[in-house]
C-alpha cells in the first residue's frame, strides 16, 4: 500500500468519526459552492450578452477606429472629427491586411430631426452595412446570448427591403411617430455643414435594450446615412476579429493604431470593452463584479467559520491523540497538515456536490424561462444561468483554499499547545 493510499484511508476514517459534524461542514461548503458557481454563471451570462450587443448589435466592432478626438466629438462636430473618405479607405485596407480580421465596416452616426409631417422629434441615427448586419444576426454567439435584443418588434430587417432609404425606428420614437405611416422625413446638418434631408421608409421598429434611448434612436442602411449626412467618410470604422475576447482585442487595437499612425493617420483605436466606446457594458459589468466579490467574501466567511468550528471541536476530541504524537516527535505543522488534508478531502467532495447542484439547478431555471427587467433596461430579459467547467473549477479551488487555510491555521494553533496540557485531563 502506497503512502498516499494509507493517508487517504486514514483521512476517511477520521472523517467518519463524527459524521454529524462533518456533514454540517460538508453542507456549508456544498451550498457555498453552489451559490458562488450560480452567481459566477449569472455574471458570465451577462458578460457574453453585453459583449455580443456591444460588438455586433451596436456595431462598435471588436475595435473601433476614430479620428483623433472623435470618440467624444464625432456627433457634435462631425466636420472636424469624422473620418474622411480617404482616411476611411486607408483604415479599411490596413485592417483587412491582418489575418485575424474577419470583417470591416464603416459606421456613420449623427443627429437630427425626424418628422411625420405634423411633429418633429430629435433622433440619433446610425448607418450600418445591411449585409454585415445580416451576417452578424446569424452568428451562433449572437443568437445564443443576445436573442432578446436582436428580435424586431415589427416589420422586416434592413437587408430584406428594396427601399432606397430604409430605416428602423426604436419603439419609443415609433410611438411618437405613430401617424407617419411607413414614411418619415429625416432632417439634419450634413457633415460638411450644409442642410440635408431625405425621405425614408420605416421598415421596422426595434428595441435598443436601454430605456433611456428608446425615444430617440434610428438605424438605417449605410447608403441612406451617407445621403442623409452628406458624406462618404465615416464616424468610425468597426473592425471585427475572429476572436473578440479581451485578450485579443486590446493587443490588436494597439498594433492597428501603431500601423495607422506610421501612415500619418491621426486616429485612436479603442477595444470594444473600453469605457469610452461601451459605457453601458463597463458600468453593468463593474457592478456585477463588485456584487460577486462581496458575495464571495460573505460566503467565504461562512465556510471559514464552519471549518474553524469543525477543526476546533475535533482537535479537542483528539487532544490526547495529538499529545501522544507530539511526544513521539511529530511537529505541530505536520499534525496541522493532517487536519488540513482531511478538510481538503471533505471540501473536494462538497464542491463536486455543490457544482453538480448548480448545473442541475441552472438547467431547471433556464427551462422555466423566468423573465425580469434589470434596472435601466427597456424590456424584460430571461433570467439565465450558464455555468461551465472552468468557472465551476475556479469556485471549487477558491472554496477548498479557504477551507484548507482556515483548517491549517486553527489546527496549527491548537497543535502548538504544550504536550503536558494536551495529555492532561483539563484543557483551556
Amino acid at each position: 500500500m502506497s503512502a498516499f493510499t494509507a493517508t487517504l484511508r486514514f483521512a476517511f476514517r477520521n472523517l467518519r468519526r463524527n459524521r454529524a459534524r462533518h456533514a454540517a461542514t460538508f453542507t456549508a461548503m456544498a451550498l457555498g459552492t453552489m451559490g458562488l458557481s450560480a452567481l459566477l454563471a449569472y455574471i458570465v451570462r451577462w458578460e457574453h450578452t453585453l459583449r455580443a450587443i456591444s460588438v455586433y448589435h451596436d456595431f462598435r466592432g471588436t475595435v473601433a477606429v476614430f479620428k483623433e478626438g472623435g470618440v467624444k466629438n464625432h456627433i457634435a462636430r462631425p466636420s472636424r472629427y469624422s473620418l474622411t473618405e480617404d482616411e476611411r479607405h486607408a483604415i479599411e485596407v490596413t485592417a483587412r491586411g491582418f489575418a485575424k480580421v474577419a470583417d470591416v465596416g464603416a459606421v456613420v452616426r449623427g443627429q437630427g430631426l425626424a418628422s411625420n409631417g405634423k411633429r418633429s422629434f430629435p433622433f440619433l441615427g446610425t448607418g450600418i452595412d445591411p449585409a454585415l448586419q445580416k451576417k452578424f444576426a446569424a452568428r451562433a454567439d449572437v443568437r445564443k446570448w443576445a436573442a432578446d435584443f436582436t428580435q424586431l418588434r415589427s416589420g422586416t430587417q434592413l437587408w430584406e427591403t428594396t427601399s432606397e432609404n430604409p430605416v428602423g425606428v426604436a419603439v419609443g420614437l415609433a410611438r411618437l411617430l405613430s401617424n407617419a405611416g411607413e414614411g418619415v422625413q429625416l432632417l439634419t446638418q450634413g457633415f460638411g455643414g450644409g442642410f440635408s434631408a431625405i425621405d425614408a421608409d420605416v421598415v421596422h421598429s426595434y428595441s435598443t435594450g436601454v430605456a433611456l434611448t428608446e425615444d430617440s434612436r434610428v438605424r438605417m442602411s449605410l447608403g441612406a446615412a451617407e445621403r442623409l449626412f452628406d458624406t462618404k467618410g465615416a464616424s468610425w470604422v468597426a473592425v471585427f476579429l475572429e476572436d473578440s475576447s479581451r485578450g485579443q482585442s486590446i493587443p490588436f487595437a494597439r498594433e492597428l493604431e501603431r500601423r495607422l499612425r506610421t501612415q500619418g493617420l491621426k486616429v485612436e483605436v479603442l477595444a470594444w470593452q473600453d469605457e469610452r466606446v461601451s459605457p453601458f457594458y463597463v458600468g453593468v459589468m463593474e457592478f456585477l463584479y463588485m456584487m460577486g466579490f462581496s458575495f464571495f467574501l460573505l460566503i467565504s466567511g461562512v465556510v471559514a467559520l464552519a471549518v474553524v468550528n469543525s477543526v476546533l471541536l475535533t482537535s479537542f476530541e483528539r487532544a490526547k491523540e495529538t499529545g501522544t504524537l507530539r511526544a513521539v516527535g511529530y511537529m505541530p505543522a505536520r499534525l496541522a497538515a493532517g487536519f488540513t488534508f482531511e478538510l481538503m478531502l471533505l471540501g473536494t467532495m462538497a464542491t463536486l456536490a455543490g457544482n453538480a447542484l448548480c448545473f442541475l439547478g441552472s438547467m431547471g431555471v433556464n427551462a422555466l424561462n423566468l423573465r425580469f427587467r434589470p434596472p435601466g433596461f427597456a424590456d424584460t430579459v430571461q433570467f439565465m444561468l450558464t455555468p461551465n467547467l472552468i468557472t465551476c473549477a475556479a469556485v471549487a479551488a477558491a472554496v477548498i483554499s479557504v477551507a484548507a487555510l482556515s483548517a491549517f491555521l486553527m489546527a496549527l494553533r491548537l497543535a502548538k499547545t504544550p504536550i503536558v496540557s494536551l495529555l492532561g485531563e483539563e484543557r483551556n
